[in-house]
Parts: structure tokens; sequence; C-alpha cells
């Protein structure tokens, strides 16, 4: 996540703010200490290292060694995120498709599809091969990918800011986030580095919040989505997207205001940041 942010940026300080909020977010945390779900756990890591190895393919042309391995990972680790990654991943191509229209990049984006499958495949061969001929509980139109199901696990917005004391999971984005978010506003005409990619992860974290909430239109989705299960895993996407635009906008903030203090103890932030959710 450091990586990403410092490329997109090149700016040290906000990278390393984005790789803490990211690394503590409070659904995060709920995943390893609450649902100890090991597999949505480890796509954390591999998410960040997906968009970079797109954000060197668009930029350099080049075929990156970082997709393929984030993007191989993120199979191995997580069906349901990498498929939901795979969608985002496809937007932030049509974002670049001037770029995409480049020979050089569509040959290295081919080689690196084409390598993650062969990379993957003593996995996704047996699978198909296992789905086709077994009957998988996940799979059932009665069972866990039932409409019904899914729309029982939606949330009101309310439980993005505070958890309820009956609650067993923590859906919230975190104070400190949304107290760095509401600068959206003000950061977007100021960003220097990145402003492309900063548009993008702010309305595809806006997405993936709203699509976390009784007040998407879920009941009108194909029942394919289903299989998704539980539309709070959405929380991973607006996690990770928040992180960086939060982060930028705390960079933007402190150059627009000149804060010279701020700005000389900017790398304190995020230990600081580790005192308030401690």
């Amino acid at each position: 996540m450091y990586q990403l942010v410092c490329e997109i940026t090149k700016n040290e300080n906000t990278a390393c703010l984005a790789g803490v909020i990211y690394m503590t977010s409070p659904y995060f945390f709920t995943d390893i200490y609450i649902r100890h779900a090991l597999g949505e756990c480890l796509a954390f890591v591999f998410i960040p290292l997906v968009f970079l190895g797109l954000f060197r393919l668009f930029e350099t042309g080049k075929k990156h060694d970082v997709l393929i391995f984030g993007a191989a990972s993120l199979l191995l680790s997580h069906n349901i995120t990498t498929m939901i990654t795979a969608v985002f991943a496809v937007f932030y191509g049509i974002l670049n498709i001037k770029k995409l229209k480049n020979r050089r990049v569509k040959k290295s984006l081919l080689v690196d599809i084409i390598l993650i499958i062969l990379m993957t495949s003593f996995y996704w061969i047996p699978f198909l091969q296992n789905k086709g001929a077994s009957d998988y509980q996940v799979f059932e139109k009665n069972a866990m990918a039932t409409k019904e199901s899914f729309l029982s696990h939606t949330i009101e917005a309310k439980d993005l800011l505070l958890t309820q004391k009956d609650t067993i999971f923590v859906f919230e984005i975190g104070l400190p986030v949304v107290f760095m978010l509401i600068f959206s506003v003000m950061a977007f005409r100021r960003v220097e580095n990145g402003k492309k990619e900063y548009v993008f992860f702010l309305v595809s974290g806006m997405i993936s919040l709203w699509m976390v909430t009784k007040y998407f239109p879920w009941k009108w989705i194909p029942s394919c989505f289903y299989i998704v299960q539980f539309p709070w895993r959405m929380l991973v996407f607006s996690t990770f997207f928040f992180a960086i635009v939060a982060s930028i906008n705390m960079e933007v903030l402190i150059r627009k205001f000149n804060w010279k203090d701020v700005r000389n103890s900017y790398f304190d932030l995020p230990f600081v940041y580790i005192f308030q959710i401690s």
C-alpha cells in the first residue's frame, strides 16, 4: 500500500499515512479478531499489489511481476474478493482506455493475464471439476446464496459511523478517516499527482460504501451476484480506496495552509493515528 501511494503521489509521507490507515481499519481488525476470516485478511495484502501492477503497466507499458504475483496470490487467497477486484480493475482499465490502445500495453497485459491463469491453474481447474461433479452449499439456491439471506446482511448507514452495543461485527469506517474524507471537496482541485487515480478511488470508495447499505438496489440485481454472500464484504474495498483518498486529502490540506510544523512532523501522523484507535 505504501509503495502504491508513493508512486502515485510522489510523496513518502502521504504513502506512509495511507499504509497505516489501511492496516488499522476497523473492518480489517474485525476480519482478524472477530470473524477470523483468514482468506479475506490475506486478500487485504494483495489488492494494493494488483493496482500497483496496473498503475505501472499503464505508466510504462511494460510487463510487471508485481501484477502477476498480486493477482495470482489474491486468487489463491479469496476468490470472491478476486472477482470484485477484477470488476474494479476493468473500470480502472476503462479509465485508461487511451493507454490500453497502445500495442505495447495490450501485449504486456495479455502476457500478464496468461501467466496469472497458468500459475493458478493447479487451483481453478480442480475447483471447476469438483464444482461440476458435486453440490456446494454456497451455490445452492436455497442455501447461502439466496436473495433473502443476502439482503438480510445489508446494514444501516448509522452502523458505518457507530457500532451498537449488541453488535458482534464492527462495520465502522473510523472517525479519523471520516474526518479526513470531509476535505475531499477542497482537495479535489488541488491534487498535484495522480489526480485521475484520486477521482477513481474516491468514486469507487463511495460506490463500495453505498453497496454495503440497505439503500443500494440489491433487490433488482441479478441473482448471480448473491454469490458474494454478504454485502458488507464491500468494506474491504471502501477501506482500500478511502485509505488512499484520506491520506491525499491530508497532504493537500497541509500544503494549502502551509502548516510548516505539521509538515515537518507529518511522518509522525501515522503514529498519532495508531494512538487514537488504541
